[in-house]
C-alpha cells in the first residue's frame, strides 16, 4: 500500500510542482451502487452534487448510490475513509473504480487534493492531476 511519502515521491519524479499544506482531519467521501461498482467524485467545494441525479445519469438503478464501506475503500484504494482523493488511483487495485471528475475542477487553475491523508492538503494543476494519473 502506497503511502503520503510515495505519492510526493511520484510527484517530484513526474517533476510536478505543488504546494503542501499540514492540517486537521477533513472528511470526504466515496460512492456505491447495489451492484458494489464504486465510484470516486471529484468536485469542486461549491458544487452541488445530487446522490439521485448523478445515480440517475449514471444508470445505476432504483438503488441509487451510497457511502461505500470502509473495508471497500482501504481493499481498493489504500487509503482509510476520509481520506479519499484522486491521487488513490495510482493503486494497483484501483482499476474497476470509476473515476468522476466535475469540470469545474477541470477548469479551475487550481486544485487542493488529499496526498492519502486526510491531514495535509496538497495544491496542484488539474493538467498535473492528468499527467500523475496517467
Amino acid at each position: 500500500m502506497a503511502g503520503e511519502q510515495d505519492i510526493l515521491a511520484r510527484l517530484e519524479a513526474l517533476n510536478i510542482s505543488f504546494d503542501k499544506v499540514q492540517h486537521g482531519p477533513v472528511m470526504t467521501c466515496d460512492a456505491q451502487d447495489k451492484k458494489n461498482r464504486l465510484f470516486l467524485v471529484t468536485a469542486l467545494a461549491e458544487t452541488p452534487i445530487s446522490l439521485n441525479l448523478l445515480s440517475f445519469r449514471l444508470g445505476t438503478g432504483k438503488g441509487g448510490l451510497r457511502l461505500a464501506p470502509a473495508e471497500d475503500v482501504v481493499e481498493f484504494l489504500g487509503v482509510q475513509p476520509g481520506s479519499l482523493t484522486p491521487l488513490a488511483l495510482s493503486a494497483p487495485s484501483a482499476g474497476g473504480i470509476a473515476f468522476l471528475l466535475d469540470a469545474g475542477v477541470q477548469a479551475a487553475p487550481k486544485i487542493i487534493l488529499h496526498p492519502l491523508v486526510n491531514t495535509a492538503s496538497l495544491t496542484l494543476t488539474p493538467l498535473d492531476l492528468e499527467v500523475f494519473l496517467r
